[in-house]
């Protein structure tokens, strides 16, 4: 997914990943309700995304 800053697309890509809560709406893919799931639920069906800020969300600096 790609837009120009500042149009939702994070907010987006958080929601479909499952980092952030649905506030309306649902999330189906292949038919299987993923609403409300956990970050792991999401990861387990092969939904991932590459953050806009890779340091500060997407790498586990004080772990290396």
């Amino acid at each position: 997914m790609a837009g120009v800053d500042g149009n939702g697309q994070k907010e987006l890509c958080e929601v479909l990943t499952g980092l952030k809560t649905v506030s309306s709406g649902k999330i189906a893919l292949d038919g299987q309700e993923l609403t409300g799931k956990k970050t792991k639920d999401f990861i387990t069906e092969g939904i991932a995304h590459i953050p806009e800020d890779r340091h500060k969300t997407g790498l586990a600096m004080g772990l290396i």
